[in-house]
């Protein structure tokens, strides 16, 4: 009686990706003897809804959220080569409105303290400067060795690839280095393929706002075709942006995820070999910033966007226990914790009964939201250890 007043309002099956959509239903799981004991607890298989309200998924009861939180879309700010404006302009900007941004470096001349971009000597942000951008929350990514071409020579490819990755994770030990920017925004499957060895994710693109959606499967969506091409929009004038804020809109319908590139930021000020490439205007950037900090979007580095991405394909949730007041679940994806670190957001259909209730993992007080959907939302870490969901009596804290 206590599963089938429990798991029935509670728990149905979904499945893994959109393409195998399948119930796992109530009498499956009460047909499973030794439901607790078992070494084997049932996989509860998912969906990955629209949004919360999708009217295609109001009969789903369980589900992980496209985005981190079901926020509506994702957004990623990029900054390419790592040239000093991007420091002393962007940084303090960014910081003001606490948004966390990738920042793909060149390696090699940044011993030196400037690189030859062709023939223009541009200053590069220094190692120290990266790291207390890096402690901050924003990510270094690669943006290879030396801003070469990256295809034709598979060994010279490779080096730069495995070279520029090494470097940045003996410069900035906070976090390792996961994401890469192509130079040029240019690759191919030789060269992708090599990228899959050193890195989790790769971001393309380019500066043509009217070839946007012709280019690299077009707007991105929450299951990209290739996570090593994503699709990222050049920012390089006040016009591009003007026209970026419509494609944004558009990546927006489609709870999409809008990666932004940058080069240069000036403010009329600065010392102009401090400038990176096509500059944008510091009042431009300041309403760049304003237009993506619209409500419900989950705004995040490129890397961290990327692992959620690949948790939510891999996650599987199985069933390890249902009393009267408590569901245990574990979550896990199989994947390296060191680098997959980010945690899902995972939607249950509970009872009124259920109304109050705490979520707990590894004995730690998870963030949860009960919905007037009759939805509890909460995060949890894969492979982080069970997750107890505990119905608490509000007169208790009284």
């Amino acid at each position: 009686m206590i599963l089938k007043k429990i798991l029935y309002p509670c728990l149905l099956a979904a499945s893994l990706f959109l393409s195998q959509c399948a119930t796992y239903r109530l009498e499956s799981l009460q047909s499973d003897k030794g439901l607790v004991d078992s070494p084997e607890p049932p996989l509860l298989r998912r969906i990955e809804p629209a949004s919360l309200s999708s009217y295609r998924y109001k009969a789903m009861d369980y589900g992980i959220a496209p985005w981190f939180r079901f926020k509506s879309m994702a957004v990623s700010l990029t900054f390419d080569d790592g040239t000093l404006d991007q420091y002393l302009l962007a940084f303090p900007e960014l910081e003001k409105k606490n948004i966390k941004a990738t920042f793909f470096v060149v390696t090699e001349p940044r011993d030196d303290g400037y690189w030859l971009d062709f023939e223009e000597r541009r200053t590069l942000f220094s190692w120290d400067q990266a790291r207390k951008m890096a402690v901050s929350g924003h990510e270094i990514g690669s943006h290879s060795k030396t801003h070469a071409h990256l295809f034709g020579n598979g060994s010279f490819v490779e080096e730069e690839l495995r070279e520029s990755r090494a470097k940045i994770d003996r410069e900035i030990r906070s976090r390792r280095c996961v994401s890469f920017g192509w130079p040029f925004w240019k690759s191919n499957d030789e060269s992708r393929s090599l990228a899959r060895r050193y890195y989790i994710c790769a971001r393309a693109g380019g500066p043509d706002p009217g070839r946007y959606a012709l280019k690299n499967g077009g707007f991105m969506t929450p299951n990209p075709y290739d996570i090593y091409q994503i699709n990222g929009m050049g920012i390089l004038s006040r016009e591009q942006f003007d026209t970026w804020a419509s494609i944004g809109d558009r990546i927006a319908d489609k709870s999409g995820w809008a990666v932004i590139n940058l080069h240069g930021i000036d403010d009329g000020l600065i010392d102009q070999q401090s400038l990176g490439w096509k500059p944008l205007s510091i009042d431009s950037f300041k309403n760049l910033l304003d237009h993506v900090e619209k409500s419900n979007r989950w705004i995040a580095p490129f890397g961290r966007v990327s692992r959620y991405i690949h948790e939510r394909q891999a996650a599987n949730i199985r069933l390890i226990s249902v009393e009267t007041d408590s569901v245990i679940l574990s979550l896990a994806d199989n994947l390296d914790d060191e680098i997959f670190d980010q945690a899902l957001t995972v939607k249950l259909r509970l009872s009124e009964t259920w109304k109050n209730t705490e979520v707990h993992q590894n004995g730690q007080l998870m963030w949860s939201e009960m919905r007037e959907e009759g939805f509890l939302l909460f995060d949890a870490f894969p492979d982080g250890g069970p997750i107890v969901i505990r119905r608490v009596d509000p007169r208790l804290r009284e």
